[in-house]
């Protein structure tokens, strides 16, 4: 019998110890099975077995209960220690997420506060109305670089509208400091342009107006410019004789064109304080109405004319023995032999030679005084007078000089005129073509 019972007890054990692997739900049962059988075992002993024995197997039962009991709760504290272990380092990897998540939303959002907001740039050139586009075009190619400079060196804004195009006409205006307007260039029906310029418009330096702290002359001599190259290939020709208009004695007729360059220009209405006016145009407005022909030779023996215009009323030409002469009236006292010649490729070169000529002739200190200097139709008349003494010559004849060819030049020695060489050259002596046969 205590075989029997030893035998049972032995197969309670390894049940117990195989249970031990599963889950606790599993534990549970086995520890309600060996309470059940424990007691069976002991209604036995009680009925076969003694008292001492009945106390060892009871023994022997706890013992087996405690040991499964406590493997149980250690798998169950182990468990719940992986678990916390799993969930503290899954919220710390949300909290990095979060972070990294919330630290670049801020960085972008500082970023998009702390950039510079998008600044749409007024147009180069403004239109209002009804423009021609190749005019348009031209005007923005005509303006872009000084505009841009403008921006750039903080005279204007990029937001501002410095140049408007309204139809035909054209409207400058840096200084917003008054309500006038700049520069307004307009175009006639007859292709006669009006220039209007502000009376405080200057381009000269120290006398500009100061705009946000830069002195304007600098940029209003490109204004201006730019504005003439909508009227003229020979932008500088027409700037030079505007600005000897206003700062030199040398002013522009108001009844009379003067050609310069590739164009003709008068003096228009003046409002002292207010404005002063152009008149600017590429028509024939000129009074010459005759044509004579200079002949010459060039430095290959070729015939080369020189077909001259002239104004009637101002000189009249001949030929003589000693070649073409030309008289004026006695209001101008105009005479000389214009003639045509070679050896010389330059002005400069013109007049070194004809210094050294009289150095060598005797006089160390012969030179020239520049008085005039014209351009139009492509030539450029230099006025000049001589000065040399030797000891059996002395004289300071006037000459004027005008390069026709690579190494041909018009030449007037010792010529006398009261006008102006302007006037000399557009009325009595006008180059208006060379032929070569």
């Amino acid at each position: 019998m205590r075989k029997y019972i030893l035998g049972f007890i032995s197969v309670i054990i390894i049940g117990s110890i195989a249970g031990c692997g599963g889950n606790v739900e599993s534990n549970d049962k086995a520890t309600t099975k060996v309470e059940e059988t424990s007691n069976e075992t002991t209604y036995l002993m009680e009925e076969e077995t003694s008292l001492e024995e009945v106390e060892s197997i009871n023994e022997a039962t706890t013992e087996i209960a405690e040991e499964t009991t406590t493997s149980v709760a250690e798998q169950e504290t182990t468990t719940k220690e992986e678990q916390t272990e799993k969930k503290t380092e899954k919220q710390k990897e949300t909290q990095k997420t979060t972070q990294k998540t919330t630290q670049k939303t801020t960085q972008k959002a500082t970023e998009k506060q702390t950039s510079k907001p998008t600044v749409t740039e007024a147009p180069i050139v403004t239109k209002v109305g009804n423009v021609d586009n190749a005019t348009y075009n031209k005007a923005v190619s005509a303006f872009e670089g000084i505009v841009k400079k403008m921006r750039k060196d903080g005279v204007v804004k990029a937001t501002d509208t410095c140049v408007v195009m309204e139809g035909s006409t054209i409207k400058i205006d840096i200084n917003y400091g008054d309500k006038d307007t700049d520069l307004i260039l307009s175009k006639g029906s007859n292709n006669i342009y009006t220039l209007t310029v502000d009376y405080d418009f200057c381009w000269i330096s120290g006398m500009a107006t100061t705009i946000n702290g830069k002195d304007s002359s600098s940029y209003n001599k490109e204004l201006l410019k730019a504005v003439l190259s909508m009227v003229s290939g020979e932008v500088e020709l027409l700037y030079n004789r505007i600005d000897m208009d206003c700062f030199s004695a040398m002013g522009l007729y108001s009844n009379k064109w003067t050609q310069i360059g590739d164009c003709s220009i008068k003096s228009g209405e003046i409002k002292v304080d207010k404005y002063f006016t152009y008149l600017i145009t590429k028509e024939d407005v000129d009074s010459r109405d005759k044509t004579f022909t200079l002949v010459g030779k060039n430095s290959a023996g070729k015939t080369v004319e020189c077909i001259l215009e002239y104004d009637s009323s101002v000189v009249t030409y001949e030929t003589t023995d000693n070649g073409a002469y030309m008289e004026g009236n006695a209001a101008n006292n105009i005479f000389g032999y214009p003639t045509i010649r070679t050896g010389s490729s330059t002005y400069e070169n013109y007049k070194k030679t004809l210094v050294d000529s009289w150095k060598a002739k005797g006089d160390p200190n012969a030179f020239v005084t520049e008085i005039s200097t014209h351009s139009v139709n492509g030539y450029t008349y230099y006025w000049f007078e001589l000065f040399y003494e030797t000891a059996d010559a002395k004289g300071d004849p006037e000459v004027l000089y005008v390069q026709i060819g690579a190494n041909e030049y018009l030449e007037l020695y010792g010529f006398e005129s009261w006008i102006r060489l302007e006037d000399f050259a557009n009325d009595a002596l006008y180059i208006k073509e060379i032929k070569v046969k």
